[in-house]
């Protein structure tokens, strides 16, 4: 039983640990995202 305790609690932490991934990488996209904007503000500016 410990064990298959140990395999469950190994599996809920990769889970944590790839869900905190995604909402890493969504912060990073959306922070692309805006600072793509912004450039794209500027380059139309400066035309």
């Amino acid at each position: 039983m410990v064990g298959v305790t140990l395999l469950h609690d190994s599996a809920l932490i990769n889970i944590v640990s790839l869900e905190e991934c995604i909402s890493e990488f969504t912060e990073i996209k959306k922070a692309i995202v805006s600072s793509n904007a912004v450039w794209s503000v500027i380059g139309a500016r400066s035309r």
